[in-house]
């Protein structure tokens, strides 16, 4: 028996040279100015669930999401 082939990695998910503070500041302005809400997704681009979570926002059954300011927090 073979042994079975390394998934490809994925794309990064978080930008790991982000500054959270500014980006975090950035988002609850816009979301005042837009009169919207601010949605923190804190995880890990090793993290195959916040991989899962990432693709559900970004699907047709997530549209619920295009309501707030969304911010994808990495996790040190």
């Amino acid at each position: 028996m073979e042994p079975a082939a390394e998934k490809p990695p994925r794309p990064p998910i978080y930008n790991e040279s982000a500054d959270a503070a500014k980006d975090v500041a950035a988002a609850l302005a816009a979301a005042k100015r837009d009169h919207s809400r601010v949605l923190l997704v804190w995880g890990a681009n090793w993290c195959g669930w916040c991989h899962v979570l990432s693709d559900g926002f970004k699907s047709d059954a997530a549209r619920v999401v295009k309501a707030y300011q969304m911010m994808d927090m990495l996790l040190p």
